[in-house]
């Protein structure tokens, strides 16, 4: 039983890894989008600028 105990923890910490990387990426992903969404705004700005 001991052994099956350590299976499912090794599982549940395995799990619990996966969804720490999960949200990082989640994370990447919405900082490379703030910078695209911020990129837009000065190019938008610097097009207003031209007029």
């Amino acid at each position: 039983m001991a052994f099956l105990n350590s299976t499912n923890t090794e599982n549940r910490l395995s799990s619990m890894e996966n969804e720490l990387a999960n949200t990082k990426n989640e994370l990447a992903n919405t900082e490379n989008e703030s910078a695209s969404i911020e990129n837009r705004l000065a190019n938008t700005k610097n097009g207003l600028a031209s007029i």
